[in-house]
């Protein structure tokens, strides 16, 4: 019978063991695990969380600056695509007459501020051509959809450029380079 015993507690142990090392556990003789990416534990962008009213003061025409606001998510395949298109606009700013600021407004949940938004600004470098990465917490959408844009259905991405004049444009689908560079050029002809 202690012989019994004996195999009993030797097969728990067994499993006892399996299961910390599939749970990697500090009891199992592994290493520890690593961060899951490279930027788990670098310094993260900054991301202002800001609801509608506060997001009106981008929304201003400001002397010397034209304005682009980009709306966008990490989820939406079309949005990721042309970030890089604003990145080169702002990177080539130097050889344009007029100023660029571009701003992207996140339409993620604040609760995904975090583990992706902030994550996803570092790893695409968003502020590094001096983008602003904002994240909009405004509730129901229908509220303030119409006050961006009369044209906007709330399809994204969506982008609204405002000229130092005043003048305003919209388009509500995905841009090339090309398209981009018009746009800019739209909003700079009087």
């Amino acid at each position: 019978m202690n012989t019994f015993n004996y195999r009993q507690r030797l097969w728990w142990c067994f499993v006892l063991v399996c299961i910390a090392h599939l749970m990697n556990t500090p009891f199992a003789c592994t290493q520890p695990r690593k961060p899951a990416t490279a930027t788990a534990n670098a310094i993260q962008p900054t991301v202002h969380v800001v609801n509608f009213e506060q997001l009106q003061s981008y929304l201003q025409p400001q002397r010397d600056t034209l304005n682009i606001i980009n709306f966008w998510a990490t989820w939406c395949k079309p949005c990721v695509e042309e970030l890089p298109y604003f990145q080169r606009l702002q990177r080539e700013q130097p050889l344009l007459p007029t100023v660029i600021a571009v701003t992207f407004v996140s339409l993620d949940f604040k609760r995904a501020l975090e583990r992706t938004v902030r994550p996803f600004a570092a790893k695409r470098e968003l502020h590094k051509h001096g983008g602003r990465v904002l994240l909009l917490d405004a509730g129901n959408p229908n509220a303030w959809i119409d006050r961006i844009s009369k044209d906007w259905s709330g399809a994204i991405p969506a982008t609204l450029g405002i000229a130092p004049t005043g003048k305003t444009l919209f388009k509500e689908a995905s841009f090339t380079y090309d398209e981009l560079k018009a746009f800019v050029q739209q909003l700079q002809t009087p």
